[in-house]
């Protein structure tokens, strides 16, 4: 996984987040950080993740890089496994269960979606 993009809906924040990664040519810049003390007011979180794409790919034009420059790009999230099931596990939970392939598994655990 090379780029997910975090794209807060609701009233848009006035800072964004830096992209620890060098910039790349032809894409959004990153904004500041928020101040330590800054409020996000942000109503929804939605993450994006763009599987099997580099990140020039991913953010190259379109409605994705609309997204990236108006709200905040995460670029230093690496997969953890192979094949992607770990992977989706452990972004939305925290651990990958002991899972190291696709097939159909019950985890011990819900993960984010459970808690919402």
């Amino acid at each position: 996984m090379t780029l997910a993009l975090l794209a807060a809906c609701g009233p848009s924040p006035t800072a964004h987040l830096p992209s620890p990664s060098p910039t790349h040519p032809n894409t959004p810049a990153p904004h500041a950080s928020p101040s330590p003390g800054a409020e996000a007011d942000a109503q929804h979180v939605f993450l994006i993740v763009m599987e099997n794409r580099s990140y020039d790919q991913a953010i190259r034009g379109g409605y994705t890089a609309e997204l990236a420059n108006q709200y905040a790009v995460s670029t230093n999230y690496h997969g953890v496994s192979h094949p992607s099931l770990p992977n989706y596990l452990a972004l939305t939970s925290g651990s990958t269960w002991g899972i190291a392939d696709d097939g159909w598994h019950s985890p011990p655990v819900g993960g984010l979606g459970a808690q919402l």
